[in-house]
């Protein structure tokens, strides 16, 4: 034999002879062999199993079918280079029923790994149309005193969401009076009719706030007249006029201590009222009367400087006589309500009356932001974050503000600078308004744009649409595939087209009225286009 071993020597896979000679200058040599062995026991490696996170949502009767999974998959062995991968189920199979997948990568010894997934289906039974109507719904001034009627379809509580809603009167109607509406749903030949009275209320249902406790001094004969209190009840945030109607009324002798009511009524017949406590006491007596609460505004650290009320109040008997206020005019407040207490004394008798401070705060919070550049994924869409426009914005009492953009989704229509609104809110309502720059990138090249003659474009009509869209194209150009996206950027459907006899159409009537991107697969690359989807123009 020619073989000739060393330490270290690596064997091939399979099968080796190995032969041994021994000989001398005397003697025919003799010699001896063996075989060796080597088998490969390692098994590949898969290094990519990810599950797809596969959803989905069929119609009872209808089928989906298994894609290449396997296509995706990258593994690797020690001796071999060209791995069997398989699929099962195979690419092809149609499942109505949530499947477990199993894709295998097999080397030339037969070791294996394997990737396992599942495929979640659900099935869409037929919906029964469900519309659910209040009674009445209160319609709300704005804050120019108009009556605007809403859209319901953004309001009521109906299913499924595909259902069409249509209203009796046209949403963004200003009414002048009470109204009754009808309400009209409909899906797939189901029919719900309710009617609903909207009924006008001011801006936050008349606002009331009577004048605080008093006390009043008896006359000789132990009587008291009631005044007209009535100039002393504030109503806000209303429109129209109002009527305020007091019991007892003015111009009425009592003699005991008496509840005194105010009903207040506006021009749409909406009513509301308050009341406060009259404690009569004797002749002479020393008497203090507290103002009616207050409503106070905080500052920039969300606080406020108490004042000093003493002169608001109402003195009967104490001329000259000093009033003396607790908390201290000048005290540092930071909580909500307070109750405060003001007092009258003499040697011989004091008295003394609370009324509440209440805070709010007004202060709009302050907005610091930030130009952003985001990149649009393989879809063709990217989702804008409040995360990225904030550069620290604050506020003086709110640690949490909330952000309002005015887009959050953008596709390759809006490759490039983009002016967007931002409205950012703090935990009381108020409210900043300024705008920022968004640019928008194509890392990926997936916005090829399409090299079309001069005078020759792709375009899509009617849009917005009631459902069904038609594709205008150049003589030189053909759509192979359609994808559709909701404004999230997720993936809804997609439609193919003959090569041979295009006819291009897409019908989007089976989906809510809202903005749809269309991602165009075509001989000259591809293209993103945007569609409305409104069910009545």
């Amino acid at each position: 034999s020619n073989t000739e071993l060393n330490s270290g020597d690596v064997f091939p896979v399979g099968e080796t002879v190995i032969t041994f000679q021994a000989y001398d200058n005397v003697n025919a040599p003799v010699e001896c062999s063996f075989t060796i062995t080597v088998k490969d026991s390692e098994n590949p490696i898969i290094t990519n199993c990810v599950d797809p996170n596969l959803n989905i949502s069929l119609p009872v009767g209808e089928t989906f079918e298994l894609e290449d999974f396997g296509a995706n998959i990258l593994a690797s062995d020690n001796c071999d280079e060209n791995l069997e991968i398989t699929q099962d189920p195979p690419v092809g199979t149609l499942i109505s029923e949530t499947t477990q997948v199993v894709i295998k990568a097999v080397d030339d010894a037969g070791n294996f790994d394997v990737c396992e997934f599942t495929i979640e289906v659900t099935l869409e039974e037929d919906e029964d149309l469900v519309l659910n109507c209040p009674i009445d719904y209160d319609l709300v001034a704005d804050e120019n005193c108009q009556f605007i009627v809403p859209n319901f379809s953004e309001v009521l509580s109906f299913s499924p969401p595909e259902a069409k809603i249509e209203q009796s009167i046209d949403a963004g109607s200003e009414l002048t009076s009470n109204q009754l509406i009808s309400i009209t749903a409909s899906y797939e030949g189901q029919v719900e009719t309710c009617n609903i009275n909207l009924i006008m209320k001011s801006n936050n249902g008349l606002v009331v706030n009577c004048p605080a406790d008093k006390e009043e001094v008896l006359s000789e004969v132990n009587a008291f007249t009631l005044p007209d209190y009535r100039s002393e009840v504030n109503v806000s945030d209303y429109c129209g006029e109002i009527e305020i109607v007091q019991t007892p009324a003015p111009n009425t002798t009592i003699t005991t201590d008496s509840v005194i009511s105010f009903e207040v009524m506006d021009s749409f017949g909406n009513s509301t009222s308050c009341s406060f406590n009259l404690k009569l006491v004797p002749a002479g007596s020393l008497v203090i009367n507290c103002p009616a609460d207050k409503v106070l505004s905080k500052d920039e650290n969300c606080a406020i400087i108490l004042p000093d009320f003493t002169s608001e109040a109402e003195v009967i008997n104490g001329d000259g006589l000093e009033v003396t206020q607790d908390p201290l005019p000048g005290t540092i407040i930071t909580a909500d309500t307070l109750e405060i207490t003001l007092t009258i004394e003499n040697d011989e008798s004091a008295d003394s009356c609370t009324f509440n401070v209440i805070l709010v705060d007004e202060l709009a919070p302050t907005s610091i932001l930030k130009d952003a550049t985001i990149s649009l994924n393989t879809n063709g869409i990217a989702v804008l974050n409040s995360q990225d426009i904030d550069n620290g914005s604050f506020d003086n009492c709110s640690s949490e503000l909330e952000f309002f953009l005015e887009k959050t989704t953008f596709s390759c229509e809006e490759l490039g600078e983009n002016v967007i609104e931002v409205r950012v809110e703090d935990g009381n309502g108020n409210e900043t308004t300024s705008r920022v720059l968004v640019t928008v990138i194509d890392p990926s090249g997936g916005c090829n744009p399409i090299e079309e003659p001069e005078t020759e474009y792709l375009f899509l009509y009617p849009n917005p649409t009631q459902g069904e869209v038609r594709f205008m194209v150049p003589k030189d150009m053909n759509i192979y595939t359609v994808f559709v996206y909701d404004s999230r950027g997720r993936f809804i459907f997609e439609k193919s087209y003959d090569r041979e006899r295009p006819n291009y159409q897409l019908d989007l009537s089976g989906l809510q009225d809202a903005i749809y991107f269309l991602k165009l697969f075509t001989s000259k690359g591809q293209l993103t286009e945007k569609v409305i989807l409104r069910s009545r123009l």
